[in-house]
């Protein structure tokens, strides 16, 4: 049993972290990806590896394509879908920490429901031993 106990190295840390803003492509990503960004993003990288055979293979690619992509969606976004992406910017509804999007009126209670999820976690396993 002195294996279960050492197992654990790093205690959990479940004091809420500093956010930082994200900038505004980020931002309109984080809102809009899922809803309308992604097939947008893999059409282009499609056409992107077939004009460019074999750099799909290069580390980072895929993530460097996908991020100039939304740059180029965002600055051709009109000025209302601008000013909502940096209102919730500003408001600091969603951190570059975060794994998931936040609603507009969920923010603090959604970090509270994540912290509480890795503490109940942590205790499962350390009672548990798993």
């Amino acid at each position: 049993m002195a294996t279960a106990e050492r197992r654990r190295t790093k205690p959990l840390n479940l004091i809420k972290r500093q956010t930082r803003k994200l900038s505004s492509a980020q931002a309109y990503s984080r809102i809009y990806y899922e809803k309308m960004l992604k097939p947008l993003v893999e059409a282009e990288w499609t056409r992107h590896i077939a004009s460019n055979p074999g750099i799909e293979r290069k580390p980072g690619e895929f993530l460097r394509h996908r991020n100039i992509v939304i740059r180029e969606i965002y600055n051709a976004e009109t000025d209302e879908v601008k000013a909502e992406v940096e209102k919730r910017r500003e408001d600091g509804l969603f951190s570059e920490d975060e794994d998931f999007e936040l609603d507009d009126n969920d923010g603090i209670d959604a970090v509270e429901r994540q912290r509480h999820t890795k503490a109940v976690n942590y205790h499962r396993k350390v009672l548990l031993h798993i």
